[in-house]
């Protein structure tokens, strides 16, 4: 039996795909409905309305309850350990250093 090229490309294509569908790294296609959003735009609305008649502190205690931070967070944290890094390595360098 022969197989073309594009035939054989074809088979390759569909067990590829078949085996992605199996393992769950791909959704098998056509999807029946697109996902509904989480939130309706109605909602986002009283959301928003809601934190912004909330103070800064409760607002940023709810963000970060979620894992989001704001800029200002994170770059004290980041320099927070740059610097802890820093005095470690000069520490390191006089013989001083011990593993906390």
């Amino acid at each position: 039996m022969n197989i073309t090229e594009d035939a054989l490309r074809q088979i390759v294509r569909d067990e590829i795909t078949a085996v992605l569908t199996d393992l769950g790294m791909l959704l098998p296609l056509p999807l029946d409905a697109e996902p509904a959003p989480l939130v309706e735009g109605n909602q986002t609305d009283k959301i928003i309305k809601v934190l912004k008649r909330i103070g800064n502190e409760r607002r940023t205690e709810i963000f970060n309850r979620f894992g989001f931070y704001s800029r200002s967070q994170l770059s004290g944290e980041i320099t927070k350990n740059v610097l802890t890094n820093i005095s470690n390595i000069n520490q390191a360098q006089k013989g001083n250093y011990t593993a906390q």
